[in-house]
């Protein structure tokens, strides 16, 4: 049965689909969310999704989401978000099914140090991701396409800050996953993900 635990990972998947559009369409960012949405992918060892997002403060925008999503047909807008979204759920058990590069992503991820720095990150932090992305993720499939803007697409820094918030939606999806959750539940339980995250939203 679809609980809090399961909506609040899935809407931190649905948070970072929502950084990625916004850096690839206009090249700008919530500096501070992208970084504690980023460091998410760093928390190897914490499977209890409350303590990640800081209540619902740093998810905010995916929980609303989920909300119109569970209520009607979804804007254009939103349609490519949610399409990242179940990208990233279906990377996360290709993932699972390779031994080899589930352990290569938690060996890089295990060496680095970023997650206690204060946020925003340096770009360094981004560009150490953006490598591992590269090395693991990016050789499995499916791939999560990224539409956007040419120009921003060029920039060096925000390739890496979009492939550092890939990194942290499919990190997120894992922990959906390690919590419960199952892609058949976004069909059948949609509207209560809907109920749980207007919920969490009148609460915050």
């Amino acid at each position: 049965m679809v609980n809090r635990q399961q909506l609040l990972s899935l809407a931190a998947v649905v948070q970072c689909g929502i950084l990625v559009q916004r850096m690839a369409r206009t090249g700008s960012t919530d500096e501070n969310n992208l970084a504690r949405m980023v460091r998410t992918a760093l928390a190897l060892d914490t499977p209890d999704p409350d303590s990640l997002y800081d209540g619902v403060s740093d998810i905010h925008r995916g929980l609303e989401m989920i909300v119109s999503a569970g209520g009607g047909r979804p804007a254009a807008d939103e349609v490519d978000i949610l399409r990242m979204t179940n990208a990233a759920l279906q990377l996360q058990a290709s993932l699972r099914g390779s031994d080899l590069f589930r352990d290569k992503l938690g060996r890089k991820l295990a060496k680095l140090e970023f997650a206690s720095r204060p946020v925003p990150y340096a770009d360094e932090v981004y560009f150490a991701l953006n490598d591992i992305y590269t090395e693991t993720l990016s050789q499995l499939r499916p791939s999560i396409v990224v539409n956007g803007a040419q120009g921003h697409l060029q920039s060096a820094v925000l390739v890496a800050k979009v492939r550092s918030a890939l990194l942290a939606s499919v990190r997120n999806a894992w922990l959906w996953h390690q919590v419960g959750g199952r892609r058949w539940h976004l069909l059948v339980f949609r509207r209560r993900y809907a109920e749980l995250a207007r919920a969490a939203l009148r609460d915050a």
